[in-house]
Protein backbone atom coordinates (compact mmCIF):
# COMPACT_ATOMS: atom_id res chain seq x y z
CA UNK A 1 0.00 0.00 0.00
CA UNK A 2 0.98 3.45 -0.63
CA UNK A 3 0.52 7.30 -0.23
CA UNK A 4 -2.36 6.33 -3.49
CA UNK A 5 -4.34 4.52 -1.07
CA UNK A 6 -4.05 6.78 1.61
CA UNK A 7 -5.32 9.59 -0.04
CA UNK A 8 -7.98 7.62 -0.96
CA UNK A 9 -8.72 7.07 3.06
CA UNK A 10 -11.33 9.37 4.53
CA UNK A 11 -9.11 10.39 7.41
CA UNK A 12 -6.24 11.24 5.01
CA UNK A 13 -8.48 13.63 2.67
CA UNK A 14 -6.84 17.23 1.94
CA UNK A 15 -2.91 16.11 2.35
CA UNK A 16 -0.38 16.25 0.27
CA UNK A 17 1.49 13.32 -1.30
CA UNK A 18 4.89 14.40 1.04
CA UNK A 19 2.24 14.21 4.04
CA UNK A 20 0.76 11.14 3.12
CA UNK A 21 4.43 9.57 3.18
CA UNK A 22 4.74 10.64 6.95
CA UNK A 23 1.75 9.22 8.10
CA UNK A 24 2.71 6.07 5.67
CA UNK A 25 6.02 5.91 7.54
CA UNK A 26 4.30 5.03 11.09
CA UNK A 27 2.01 2.27 9.04
CA UNK A 28 2.10 -1.53 9.03
CA UNK A 29 0.62 -4.02 7.12
CA UNK A 30 -1.95 -6.48 8.03
CA UNK A 31 -4.70 -8.79 7.34
CA UNK A 32 -7.21 -10.73 9.02
CA UNK A 33 -9.69 -13.91 7.37
CA UNK A 34 -13.28 -13.98 7.43
CA UNK A 35 -14.45 -14.32 11.01
CA UNK A 36 -11.22 -13.15 12.83
CA UNK A 37 -11.88 -10.39 15.04
CA UNK A 38 -9.09 -7.39 14.87
CA UNK A 39 -9.69 -6.12 18.53
CA UNK A 40 -12.14 -6.09 21.09
CA UNK A 41 -14.39 -3.99 22.80
CA UNK A 42 -12.97 -2.45 25.73
CA UNK A 43 -9.24 -3.58 25.03
CA UNK A 44 -6.69 -1.03 25.49
CA UNK A 45 -6.73 0.65 22.02
CA UNK A 46 -2.87 0.93 20.86
CA UNK A 47 -3.82 0.71 17.25
CA UNK A 48 -5.81 2.88 14.65
CA UNK A 49 -6.54 1.19 11.02
CA UNK A 50 -6.94 2.02 7.72
CA UNK A 51 -9.03 -0.64 5.46
CA UNK A 52 -7.74 -1.29 2.15
CA UNK A 53 -9.77 -4.53 1.62
CA UNK A 54 -12.85 -6.42 2.42
CA UNK A 55 -15.24 -5.10 5.21
CA UNK A 56 -15.14 -4.94 8.63
CA UNK A 57 -18.33 -4.97 11.32
CA UNK A 58 -18.14 -2.99 14.35
CA UNK A 59 -20.35 -4.52 17.19
CA UNK A 60 -20.78 -4.41 20.83
CA UNK A 61 -19.93 -7.43 22.66
CA UNK A 62 -22.62 -8.43 25.44
CA UNK A 63 -20.72 -10.21 28.55
CA UNK A 64 -21.60 -13.90 28.58
CA UNK A 65 -23.29 -13.60 25.35
CA UNK A 66 -22.28 -14.53 21.50
CA UNK A 67 -21.71 -11.83 19.05
CA UNK A 68 -23.52 -11.44 15.69
CA UNK A 69 -24.35 -9.84 12.80
CA UNK A 70 -27.13 -8.55 14.48
CA UNK A 71 -25.29 -6.47 17.03
CA UNK A 72 -23.34 -4.36 14.53
CA UNK A 73 -23.01 -0.47 14.72
CA UNK A 74 -21.04 0.13 11.55
CA UNK A 75 -19.81 -1.05 8.56
CA UNK A 76 -16.38 -0.23 7.71
CA UNK A 77 -15.48 -0.23 3.78
CA UNK A 78 -12.28 0.02 1.81
CA UNK A 79 -11.10 3.69 2.38
CA UNK A 80 -12.53 3.43 5.94
CA UNK A 81 -10.80 3.88 9.42
CA UNK A 82 -11.57 2.44 12.69
CA UNK A 83 -9.97 2.45 15.89
CA UNK A 84 -9.75 6.30 16.62
CA UNK A 85 -9.95 5.67 20.44
CA UNK A 86 -5.75 4.77 19.93
CA UNK A 87 -5.85 8.76 19.80
CA UNK A 88 -8.75 9.23 22.11
CA UNK A 89 -7.87 8.73 26.40
CA UNK A 90 -8.85 6.67 27.71
CA UNK A 91 -7.33 4.68 25.03
CA UNK A 92 -10.37 1.69 24.79
CA UNK A 93 -11.93 0.49 21.71
CA UNK A 94 -15.34 1.39 21.84
CA UNK A 95 -16.30 -1.21 19.79
CA UNK A 96 -14.97 -4.48 18.60
CA UNK A 97 -13.79 -4.81 14.78
CA UNK A 98 -14.57 -8.39 12.77
CA UNK A 99 -13.42 -8.81 9.44
CA UNK A 100 -16.50 -9.74 7.74
CA UNK A 101 -15.26 -10.44 4.18
CA UNK A 102 -12.86 -13.73 3.05
CA UNK A 103 -10.19 -11.34 3.68
CA UNK A 104 -9.33 -8.08 4.87
CA UNK A 105 -6.07 -5.74 4.33
CA UNK A 106 -5.49 -2.99 6.15
CA UNK A 107 -2.65 -0.74 7.46
CA UNK A 108 -2.25 0.03 11.20
CA UNK A 109 -0.43 2.57 12.71
CA UNK A 110 0.42 3.35 16.85
CA UNK A 111 -1.29 6.10 18.43
CA UNK A 112 1.13 7.36 19.88
CA UNK A 113 3.40 7.23 17.15
CA UNK A 114 0.72 8.93 15.25
CA UNK A 115 0.33 11.88 18.20
CA UNK A 116 4.04 12.50 17.92
CA UNK A 117 3.93 13.26 14.14
CA UNK A 118 0.71 15.38 14.77
CA UNK A 119 3.16 17.44 17.13
CA UNK A 120 5.90 17.65 15.08
CA UNK A 121 3.99 18.34 12.04
CA UNK A 122 0.71 20.20 13.06
CA UNK A 123 -1.01 20.75 9.99
CA UNK A 124 -1.12 17.04 9.34
CA UNK A 125 -2.25 16.76 13.23
CA UNK A 126 -5.05 19.24 12.26
CA UNK A 127 -5.99 17.87 8.98
CA UNK A 128 -6.27 13.93 10.32
CA UNK A 129 -8.19 14.77 13.47
CA UNK A 130 -10.48 17.03 11.83
CA UNK A 131 -11.38 14.56 9.20
CA UNK A 132 -11.47 11.55 12.11
CA UNK A 133 -14.33 14.33 14.04
CA UNK A 134 -16.73 13.82 10.92
CA UNK A 135 -16.18 10.60 10.51
CA UNK A 136 -16.77 10.20 14.72
CA UNK A 137 -19.93 12.41 13.90
CA UNK A 138 -21.47 11.13 11.32
CA UNK A 139 -21.37 7.48 13.34
CA UNK A 140 -22.83 9.38 15.91
CA UNK A 141 -25.37 10.87 13.99
CA UNK A 142 -26.22 6.70 12.45
CA UNK A 143 -26.22 5.72 15.55
CA UNK A 144 -29.07 8.09 17.16
CA UNK A 145 -30.83 7.73 13.97
CA UNK A 146 -31.12 3.85 14.39
CA UNK A 147 -32.30 4.48 17.82
CA UNK A 148 -34.93 7.11 17.02
CA UNK A 149 -36.37 3.95 15.08
CA UNK A 150 -36.35 1.18 16.91
CA UNK A 151 -37.78 3.57 20.28
CA UNK A 152 -40.18 4.94 17.60
CA UNK A 153 -40.79 1.24 16.40
CA UNK A 154 -41.28 0.40 19.90
CA UNK A 155 -43.62 3.37 20.85
CA UNK A 156 -46.19 2.16 17.86
CA UNK A 157 -46.09 -1.03 19.20
CA UNK A 158 -46.21 -0.60 22.66
CA UNK A 159 -42.99 -2.89 23.91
Amino acid sequence: MDTDFLASTEVCQGMTQPELAKVLELCLADRRAEGEIVHGEGEKAKDLFLLNQGEIHLRFQLPGRDTSEAMNISIIKPGGVFGWSALVPPRRYTLAAWCASPSCAFLRADGHDLERLFEREPRIGHMFMRNLAVIVGSRLRAMREELAKSQGFDMIHGW
